[in-house]
């Protein structure tokens, strides 16, 4: 099944945020996902399998180094259409 996620993540306790939305994005590129960068989330798509473990190992991955809380919305039914030249994969 095909799946939608929009996700954002929160670290907590630092002035300087990029470090864990970085590690946050680039554990996407291991996974067999279509996302796209937004200012405030990222979309993902793609198998529901592959989405949800891409989910799983980016807030294991981040929660590793930082305090962090991950906000995610998953659905089946709001199809996500990626311009291939703006998202990653």
């Amino acid at each position: 099944m095909i799946v939608s996620a929009q996700v954002s993540v929160y670290p907590l306790g630092s002035d300087n945020l990029a470090p864990a939305i970085d590690l946050a994005i680039s554990v996407l590129q291991e996974y067999e996902v279509d996302y796209q960068i937004g200012t405030m989330s990222t979309l993902i798509s793609g198998e529901m399998e592959a989405v949800q473990a891409a989910l799983n190992a980016m807030f294991s991955r981040v929660a590793a180094q930082y305090a962090v809380v991950m906000q995610c919305t998953l659905s089946n039914t709001c199809p996500l259409s990626l311009n291939s030249e703006e998202s990653g994969r």
